[in-house]
C-alpha cells in the first residue's frame, strides 16, 4: 500500500495505485488525524462499493455505495451533530425508490418516491412541529396527478 502524509508527518491517504489509477481500498484522513473519508476503487480507478465521509471532528456525513463510480444502492446523509438526515436509493446513479428526509431531532419531515430521478409516487411533507400531513400528493413521472392535502396548516 502507498502512503501520502502531510507536511507534519501526520498521514494523508493509504491505499494502492495500478500505474496512475486508485485500486482497491482507500482511506484519507485530515490533517488532524481523523478519518475524512474511505472506500474501494474498482481496476478503473473508479468508486466501486461502500464509501463513508466524515468531518473534521470524526462524525459521518455519508454512506453510500458506488458501481463503476456511479451513486447506486442505498444512501445516508447525516447533520453535523451525527443524527440522520436523509436517507435514499439510487439506480446507476438515479434516484430511485423512497427518501425520507428528517429534521435534527429525527423526526420525519418529508417522503418523496422518486423513479428515473422524478418524482414517481407518494410525496408527503409533515409539519415540523406537529407531526402532521401538510402536504400530500400522488406523483408519476414527475407531475403531480392526485392532489390528496394541498396545504394544511398541520393543527
Amino acid at each position: 500500500a502507498w502512503v501520502g502524509y502531510y507536511p507534519d508527518g501526520k498521514k494523508n491517504y493509504q491505499g494502492n495505485w495500478n500505474e496512475d489509477l486508485r485500486v482497491g481500498d482507500w482511506s484519507f484522513w485530515f490533517e488532524n488525524g481523523k478519518v475524512n473519508e474511505r472506500g474501494s476503487y474498482n481496476d478503473k480507478g473508479e468508486k466501486h462499493g461502500e464509501w463513508e465521509r466524515y468531518n473534521e471532528s470524526g462524525i459521518k456525513e455519508m454512506a453510500g455505495s458506488y458501481k463503476d463510480g456511479i451513486p447506486d444502492g442505498y444512501w445516508e446523509y447525516f447533520f453535523s451533530n451525527g443524527s440522520l438526515q436523509r436517507k435514499n436509493n439510487y439506480k446507476s446513479g438515479k434516484m430511485d425508490g423512497k427518501t425520507i428526509t428528517y429534521d435534527q431531532r429525527g423526526r420525519v419531515v418529508q417522503e418523496v418516491e422518486y423513479k428515473d430521478n422524478k418524482r414517481h409516487g407518494t410525496y408527503i411533507r409533515y409539519n415540523p412541529k406537529t407531526g402532521r400531513k401538510e402536504e400530500h400528493y400522488i406523483f408519476e413521472n414527475g407531475q403531480v396527478v392526485k392532489v390528496i392535502i394541498a396545504h394544511s396548516s398541520g393543527k
